[in-house]
């Protein structure tokens, strides 16, 4: 079986056959990374709260990188961060290469201006490595899984690096219940050995922190639960295990393309269904016009969701949301891998 090496399914001699010029191409990059700090600085305008208090989810990891530095195993104390945007989360929720990977932001004051680099930074390396195989591929930034994560400065958007280019696959290993499909989808030797190379240079900081990370994971409701007071409430579960999730073994119909073993390795990751978590299936529509159904989609996916916290007033309707990604990313997703387009052979090995 061979392994594909892109997005389009095919091994390419470099790594930027057929990109578009370097100057549009940067120009396109910068655009969206500008856009996307835009977005995050305006979600912590409307906190209303001093740049000290607000950065998002990557300002927990940053106090953690910053407590690990000073040597203390925040896997054991599993400290608690407040953040005006996330509220209260556990600093020890993420493993060790990640807090390697903010420990330079993490030097950056206040907080708000240490995340919006964080959100520019990733962003900018995002669209960059996306637009090697064409300026169609930005068009994910549009969608709403970028929106919302950007806006709560998260890590999808890095993680889906690990689709366009081997070496940065090594972000996998920040956060493994979303970018190990990715693996899947691509398992070939560069972004395995980048993601294991990762992995071994965080041994060297503290071996034993693979260990300590597994026994405090958030709970996976019919999986496995937690001893962490701070996790307690985390809306993770395996899409499998939903009524009706079972639909996604469908795939297994088309187990030769990619896509199709992408889309079962994510349907058993534990996840939030909260559609950031799901940015990663971004990769899977086969042309431009599946990639702009597909971001349609999850802006029709955003309203239900906004309907149901409108009629729960001002809740966040969890089981809502869930539901809407469900119906508007997930199952268009898997009608996208079961009816490929006519003639299209770029997902098979």
């Amino acid at each position: 079986m061979s392994v594909p090496q892109s997005l389009d399914g095919r091994a390419s001699a470099h790594p930027h056959a057929g990109a578009p010029p370097t100057r549009p191409r940067l120009a396109a990059a910068v655009l969206v990374a500008l856009t996307c700090t835009s977005i995050f600085l305006g979600r912590a305008h409307l906190q209303d709260v001093p740049a000290r208090e607000v950065g998002g989810d990557v300002r927990v990891t940053m106090v953690g990188a910053q407590r690990l530095l000073a040597g203390e195993n925040i896997y054991a104390t599993h400290p608690s961060v407040y953040d005006a945007i996330t509220g209260a989360f556990a600093a020890g929720a993420y493993p060790l290469p990640a807090y390697a990977v903010v420990l330079p932001f993490s030097f950056v004051a206040p907080p708000l201006f240490a995340s919006a680099l964080w959100v520019f930074a990733t962003s900018l390396l995002g669209a960059w490595l996306l637009s090697a195989r064409g300026l169609s591929r930005l068009l994910v930034f549009a969608s709403y899984p970028v929106v919302k994560l950007v806006s709560c400065a998260q890590w999808e958007v890095l993680i889906l690096c690990g689709a366009a280019s081997p070496w940065a696959a090594a972000f996998v290993a920040c956060k493994p219940q979303v970018g190990l499909p990715l693996l899947v989808a691509f398992p070939d030797r560069r972004r395995l050995l980048a993601v294991a190379g990762a992995v071994l240079l965080s041994l060297l900081w503290m071996p034993s922190w693979p260990l300590d990370w597994l026994g405090g994971l958030p709970p996976v409701p019919g999986v496995v639960e937690t001893r962490v007071e701070a996790f307690r409430g985390a809306d993770f579960e395996v899409l499998l295990l939903r009524p009706g999730g079972f639909l996604v073994l469908l795939a297994l119909w088309r187990w030769r393309d990619w896509r199709a073993r992408m889309l079962l390795a994510t349907a058993l990751m534990p996840q939030a269904l909260n559609f950031h978590h799901q940015l990663p299936l971004a990769v899977v529509p086969q042309t431009p016009a599946r990639q702009r159904a597909w971001v349609a989609l999850t802006w029709v996916g955003a309203a239900i969701w906004g309907l149901g916290r409108w009629r729960a007033g001002g809740a966040f309707a969890w089981d809502v949301g869930a539901a809407a990604c469900v119906l508007t990313l997930w199952l268009p997703t898997l009608l996208f891998v079961l009816f490929p387009p006519r003639g299209d052979e770029t997902g098979r090995d």
